[in-house]
């Protein structure tokens, strides 16, 4: 599935625009093709390409903080991340975490409203009759209800309250699932979501109680929190785990929960990248691993403060960018090459300046002596991603050709795909 370029010359760090847009072209048209052959990388007349379908082209003995995704196919440079752990006594409705104060996530008169986040189900509910994941007093509140089989979301109360009731299978217990819900008042609907699936909302033992308010009413003088439960009802459970938790005042597309869900893996927010970039009210990571303060990377400052009971354990989404070396195999040229150039498919986590956070180099002596190929942005492709690609005469004589990519400023991002060409 490989191609030949022996009908374009290459003569060095000035080639014209429209070589370098044709080759750049056709590296990522064998990209697509290893993706649908799902082919390992490539090595054709005067270079490779490699879409990561397996880590055979790299160097993983001395790459360093290179994280391979199976997954999605890509490489990743993300750390450990935390989350929220509920350690003891999980039937304890005082261990919560709060989420600033009560104008902080304040609702009142809002038409829309989206709030998803990752949660551990416990397995032992001890005859309890539900778990709250996330609440603010009556104003709303998102739970689960074991003993029928749903998904609950409540706006308002009393006669003024709505209730929708979802049907579902209860998540399996001890395994991260991702949960959210979507409220749009202009179309009268709510949808909730359980692992990137938009549930069935009544058929249970409940159905929808109230009128379904057009927008929605928040005048208590209380706060958000994840776990714990305003009624003081010792009948609930907290969760076991919660991560990269969010709240939008606007309605989430389907495609921007797939976004979050990230093929089940889960993605860290950034307010640079959809669907963080509009709307976000507020986005908690619980990252720090430590302490009571959990901090809100929207930019609203409004930090989770962690009630005695709720710790740090391991997270579900992958934490802060470490500085990564990704270093390529060496592959044999034909001959001694006196130019390369290096073409990477890269999708931002955090916000890189190319050349800065993110460099790309070349080598014909097996990495003995490398040297920096000035990465641009020639072109963008789906799901945020970017083709970069950059050019550098060689230095040396020699026939083992290899590349390099480093990150810096511990700036997460992912590598989709690399290729390299010579003359």
């Amino acid at each position: 599935m490989g191609f030949t370029t022996t009908n374009l010359t290459l003569t060095g760090a000035t080639i014209s625009p429209m070589t370098n847009t044709l080759q750049d072209n056709m590296l990522y048209t064998n990209f697509r093709l290893e993706v649908v052959g799902s082919l390992a990388m490539k090595k054709f007349e005067n270079g490779t390409s490699d879409e990561f379908i397996d880590q055979s082209g790299i160097d993983t003995t001395n790459s360093i903080n290179q994280n391979y995704v199976s997954v999605g196919n890509y490489y990743d440079n993300q750390g450990p991340g935390a989350a929220l752990y509920w350690a003891t006594n999980n039937h304890d409705d005082t261990k919560y975490c709060n989420l600033g104060s009560a104008t902080d996530l304040n609702v009142n008169g809002f038409t829309k409203l989206s709030v998803f986040g990752w949660f551990d189900v416990p397995a032992n509910w001890s005859g309890r009759p539900y778990m709250v994941m996330v609440s603010k007093d009556e104003s709303w509140k998102f739970w689960i209800n074991p003993t029928f089989g749903e998904i609950v979301v409540t706006l308002g109360s009393g006669a003024a309250g709505w209730g929708g009731y979802y049907r579902s299978s209860i998540p399996s217990a001890n395994t991260w699932h991702h949960f959210g819900f979507v409220y749009d008042g202009s179309t009268n609907r709510c949808d909730v979501y359980l692992d990137n699936v938009k549930q069935v909302k009544g058929g249970g033992a409940f159905v929808e109680v109230g009128i379904f308010p057009t927008s929605l009413t928040d005048t208590n003088a209380l706060s958000t929190r994840i776990g714990g439960n305003y009624s003081g009802d010792p009948n609930m459970v907290n969760p076991n785990k919660a991560d990269e938790f969010a709240m939008w005042n606007r309605a989430l597309s389907d495609g921007d929960v797939t976004t979050l869900y990230g093929a089940g893996g889960g993605v860290r927010g950034n307010i640079a990248n959809s669907p963080w970039n509009s709307g976000l009210m507020g986005g908690w990571h619980f990252d720090e691993n430590a302490g009571t303060s959990a901090a809100d990377f929207s930019g609203n400052a409004i930090t989770g403060t962690l009630q005695t009971g709720v710790t740090w354990t391991t997270g579900k989404v992958s934490g802060a960018g470490l500085d990564m070396t990704l270093l390529s195999n060496a592959t044999t040229a034909i001959s001694a090459p006196t130019s390369s150039r290096i073409v990477i498919v890269e999708e931002d986590i955090d916000t890189i300046t190319l050349n800065t956070d993110l460099k790309a180099y070349v080598s014909n002596d097996n990495g003995a002596n490398y040297v920096q190929a000035t990465l641009s942005d020639v072109g963008d492709v789906e799901n945020n991603k970017k083709i970069l690609a950059g050019t550098s005469n060689l230095v040396t004589v020699g026939t083992n050709v290899k590349w390099k990519v480093q990150t810096f400023n511990n700036k997460a991002l992912r590598i989709h795909a690399a290729g390299q060409l010579w003359q």
